[in-house]
């Protein structure tokens, strides 16, 4: 009884201190920025209707092929309607409530939250460190713009169904018996949550690695078992990443070379571990270009911050547990034009474990090559970023 008394009040806590820090949402409106594209002025959502939501899983859309999140803004969108109306903010005519987006919003982080600290008690089974790595993915500033920001419904409905088959991929792990029926059950729910979350947002092409991390370095699967998952997880990805390779096309004048790419994505990892440690001055768009970065000798010199810190939690495992929980937030940065460094603010949810060291940390700086190849036990949140990377084409 007592117990039960406990988990209830840290649901109660952690579901009810989201809403309150991010109650003030609730009265935001639209923004200018790519909420035009995905919802106000989005015609499959203007109205709607079946048929335009079946168009959205029929063809890509603004060089994004995500029906998912789409039908998901669709179903909202149907409960937010409202008469026809200027809204000056945005200076375009508008059919949709944004609160109604907002509550929602809000509603999908609520759960993300949830989702992770059931993710990091299982894979440390301690309460206390699960319960403080969720409220600094809850809390940590950088998550405001991809809970507040409409148009990240995508990401967060990704992070929703990532952590989803990332808890499904543990528990399998877990039973007495992992040849059980019941594990294979969960294997196959597991995979079909990484399907969702990649017809939510393409970035989510990163979780057959973290599969393979968590399975290896954390649960200790044997190398087989770790990689039959993996391989299964990378078979959903694979379509969708290259239909989303497809669609989508980036000027050469804006793409790094390849060997410029580890570089890059070194100093992007220090620039936004810094951004997390230091929240201030946070913004959409740094304009930290590679080109920029390549032409100082500091840009040759940054990726040291994130080797280092990586040594340092192979060195001490306790520490790099402190260390994740507390990176959690910082490199879930998206670059969504290939010239510049943007900050939309930890959009990926959980969908790369978020939490400790276990999880792949959601940064991607455009142009950049997947970097990591090796994970230090309950450290990935240093190095795990890279393996976003592999989505660099994914808005």
């Amino acid at each position: 009884m007592k117990r039960i008394a406990t988990v209830t009040l840290i649901v109660l806590g952690l579901v009810g201190g989201t809403a309150v820090v991010y109650l003030r949402t609730f009265s935001a409106g639209f923004v200018g920025f790519d909420d035009d594209i995905h919802v106000y002025a989005n015609p499959f959502l203007n109205p709607p209707s079946l048929h335009n939501v079946a168009s959205l899983w029929q063809q890509s859309y603004e060089q994004l092929y995500v029906p998912l999140a789409y039908t998901i803004l669709a179903t909202i969108a149907r409960f937010a309607q409202v008469p026809a109306h200027v809204d000056h903010s945005v200076g375009h005519t508008v059919s949709f409530d944004p609160s109604v987006f907002h509550v929602v919003g809000v509603a999908f982080h609520a759960a993300n939250v949830l989702l992770c600290f059931l993710l990091v008690q299982r894979l440390t089974r301690r309460r206390a460190v699960a319960l403080l790595a969720s409220l600094v993915f809850a809390l940590h500033p950088l998550q405001l713009e991809s809970v507040a920001w409409i148009s990240e419904l995508r990401g967060l409905s990704s992070s929703f169904f990532a952590l989803l088959a990332l808890n499904a991929l543990v528990l399998s792990r877990q039973g007495s018996d992992e040849a059980s029926a019941r594990s294979r059950v969960l294997l196959a729910a597991s995979a079909l949550f990484v399907t969702c979350a990649m017809l939510c947002k393409p970035a989510a092409a990163v979780l057959p690695m973290v599969a393979l991390a968590i399975d290896r370095i954390v649960l200790g699967t044997s190398w087989r078992r770790a990689a039959v998952a993996s391989s299964i997880w990378a078979a959903c990805t694979v379509p969708f990443a290259w239909i989303t390779h497809s669609v989508q096309a980036v000027a050469a004048s804006t793409e790094a070379s390849w060997w410029q790419r580890p570089f890059v994505a070194g100093d992007a990892l220090t620039f936004y571990l810094f951004k997390t440690f230091v929240p201030i001055d946070l913004c959409v768009d740094y304009g930290r270009t590679p080109r920029l970065v390549m032409s100082h000798a500091w840009g040759y010199l940054t990726w040291a911050v994130p080797a280092g810190l990586l040594v340092l939690c192979y060195r001490n495992q306790d520490g790099a547990i402190c260390c994740g929980v507390v990176t959690e937030p910082a490199v879930r940065v998206v670059s969504p034009a290939p010239d510049r460094t943007t900050n939309k603010g930890a959009r990926m949810g959980a969908a790369n474990c978020d939490c400790l060291g276990v999880s792949a940390r959601r940064y991607r700086h455009w142009g950049c090559a997947p970097l990591a190849a090796g994970y230090p036990k309950l450290a990935t949140a240093v190095v795990a970023p890279a393996l976003d990377l592999a989505a660099e084409k994914c808005a």
